[in-house]
């Protein structure tokens, strides 16, 4: 069996509007600590692994970012503006992944989900990743 992990970071929250939009979504989870400027949850109503839970993405009133993993299948990070796709990073595991970077770069600035100065750092991971498929994660900083 596969390892799958799954969790969703709200950008500038509090934990209160975090447990509001699980309860607006109406679904179980369980909120985490802040960590700097998001407020990481886990939800329960995902039929399968990695798949959001589309009434958390109705119901989202921020940007919220959704990682999924997949030990077989590799990384995923779904950006939202409020229920709007924003971006997607797709990190393939055994395969180069298709990403549009500029689309991507553009649209983290936009959000401020990465500062300007950090930019070309997210560029030459990503490029890396693109490339080769995978990238040692102990190699990002």
């Amino acid at each position: 069996m596969s390892e799958f992990s799954d969790c969703y970071y709200l950008l500038n929250a509090t934990t209160e509007q975090v447990v509001s939009l699980i309860r607006k979504a109406r679904c179980y989870g369980i909120v985490l600590p802040r960590n700097d400027r998001y407020v990481p949850f886990l939800i329960n109503g995902a039929w399968d692994a990695g798949k959001l839970v589309d009434r958390v993405i109705e119901n989202n009133s921020g940007t919220i970012l959704h990682y999924s993993y997949g030990k077989d299948h590799g990384l995923y990070i779904k950006v939202y503006d409020f229920s709007n796709g924003a971006f997607a990073i797709d990190i393939q595991q055994r395969e180069p992944s298709e990403n549009d970077l500029d689309t991507i770069l553009v649209k983290a600035e936009q959000l401020s989900l990465v500062d300007r100065d950090r930019i070309p750092e997210l560029r030459a991971i990503l490029t890396e990743t693109t490339a080769k498929g995978n990238v040692d994660s102990h190699s990002i900083k």
